[in-house]
């Protein structure tokens, strides 16, 4: 009687230990260098932070900001990116969907022939996201991987007109392709 309590014991002791063990992610917070674009006014590198501020037994959501600074002909384009998103939760494999949206400087200076041309690009993209993430649950490094698909792009074909947003149907046969490397801590 004794030997079978014993080995009730160690079961249940272990079934307890085993439903312990989740994929929830450890680390909550990452800083990643993010490389986008697939359009001539997208600007191509940020600096992201992420958090994690939410996750269940599935799924995390996460939100993520960002900024960009690019020499662009004698000047800097300069951008802010946020997103927000939802990760599937696995053991180092996930999915990851988002709402992504990008505000940038509208103005491009360049020298072309001793005249300086000004050019205006779209100052807000807002765009879906969809791709692969490697990360295990609780480790340090991460990769991601996706592409971005721009359903609302705030421009005008004349740069003297204002600005208004537009949906284009081609962005949506064009995705952009989005490569990150990141550090979560």
């Amino acid at each position: 009687m004794k030997i079978y309590n014993l080995i009730i014991s160690i079961l249940l002791v272990n079934s307890g230990t085993f439903a312990q063990n989740t994929h929830k992610f450890v680390k909550l917070n990452s800083i990643q260098l993010e490389a986008s674009g697939g359009d001539d006014s997208f600007v191509p590198i940020s600096i992201n932070y992420e958090r994690i501020f939410y996750s269940t037994q599935k799924l995390a959501w996460n939100v993520k900001i960002g900024g960009i600074y690019k020499n662009w002909g004698d000047t800097h384009q300069k951008a802010i990116t946020a997103e927000l998103g939802v990760i599937s939760q696995s053991i180092k494999h996930h999915w990851e969907l988002g709402l992504f949206t990008m505000h940038q400087d509208r103005k491009r200076y360049e020298t072309y022939k001793s005249s300086t041309l000004i050019t205006l690009s779209a100052p807000w993209y807002m765009a879906v996201r969809g791709g692969y993430r490697y990360q295990a649950a609780q480790g340090k490094w991460l990769f991601r991987a996706g592409l971005l698909l721009p359903f609302i792009k705030n421009f005008s074909e004349d740069s003297s007109e204002k600005f208004s947003p537009k949906f284009k149907a081609k962005n949506l046969l064009m995705p952009w392709p989005v490569i990150s490397l990141g550090r979560a801590f």
